[in-house]
């Protein structure tokens, strides 16, 4: 700083509002400090202090939310993710799962929407198998169990427990399994096992006013899907206007892994499951 030239009103203004003229750019001829230029430094401090004036909390990521953090970040970096999108018929859906009150009465299970899709993906993914796998060291590794990972939020974020061998449990046992996982979840007693091994993942916004969203894959999964919630909409069947309950599934994947073709394959598969009469009462009977 004492190299360069500094107007004298500068180095005054400076002196009386504790500016360090080490910091201060010039821009006058030859980079001489000018008037301006304190005065610019003055502005820039004034505004720094009334933003931290108004922060009220500061929170360091910690924990879980640290574990998140590092995950997301890890997932962004290190793949290439596209999304794909389409929207389902839900109607019979809705219909299979209010039919099921009365037969799951007795077990005091109310049915949800997310057994049936749990049911679904994992009934989809034995038939596409290159979703149900992982990319490690520019390795794919398929799995033969269907291991289902369902994001469940909790208090600090999400945690991702497991329905294991979710294609050869029947739909009852899936939804025993997501409510005892659920529980566990909330008393915050989930054990490694719990959370190991899914090979797919699933993420659900239906109980909020969300349609579509982008869910990002949690590696080494190559795939993850994201279910909207459930609305009427005006539907054109054969020409006429009528009333459906539909929603939208998104599909994110590691383009590395995996192309776009056997990804919009396996959303058509699930889709079919979804809109299927004869498939939800086969599921709902077994």
């Amino acid at each position: 700083a004492s190299s360069r030239q500094i107007v004298p009103k500068a180095r005054q203004l400076a002196k009386e509002s504790g500016v360090d003229l080490s910091s201060v750019a010039g821009t006058g001829p030859n980079g001489r400090v000018l008037v301006s230029d304190v005065e610019r430094e003055i502005e820039s401090a004034a505004a720094s202090l009334a933003y931290e004036d108004s922060i009220s909390e500061r929170n360091t990521l910690s924990g879980l939310r640290k574990i998140i953090s590092d995950r997301m970040t890890l997932s962004v970096r290190s793949m290439a993710q596209v999304t794909l999108t389409t929207e389902i018929d839900a109607t019979n859906l809705i219909t299979a799962k209010d039919n099921l009150v009365s037969l799951w009465r007795p077990h005091k299970i109310r049915p949800m929407e997310q057994d049936i899709v749990v049911s679904a993906v994992s009934t989809a993914l034995k038939q596409h198998k290159r979703l149900n796998s992982h990319l490690q060291n520019d390795t794919v590794k398929l799995f033969n169990e269907v291991n289902v990972g369902v994001a469940m939020a909790v208090r600090e974020g999400l945690v991702v427990p497991v329905v294991h061998m979710a294609d050869e449990t029947s739909l009852l046992n899936i939804a025993r399994r997501l409510r005892e996982l659920a529980a566990k979840a909330r008393d915050n007693s989930l054990n490694v096992s719990d959370v190991s091994g899914a090979g797919f993942t699933i993420t659900s916004l239906t109980n909020y006013d969300i349609d579509v969203f982008t869910p990002i894959v949690d590696p080494p999964q190559v795939a993850i899907m994201g279910t909207g919630r459930i609305s009427m909409k005006p539907v054109v069947i054969e020409n006429q206007i009528i009333p459906r309950h539909t929603m939208h599934i998104s599909v994110t994947f590691d383009h590395r892994a995996l192309d776009g073709v056997p990804v919009a394959e396996f959303i058509r598969t699930v889709k079919s499951h979804l809109e299927s009469e004869q498939w939800l009462s086969a599921r709902s009977e077994g």
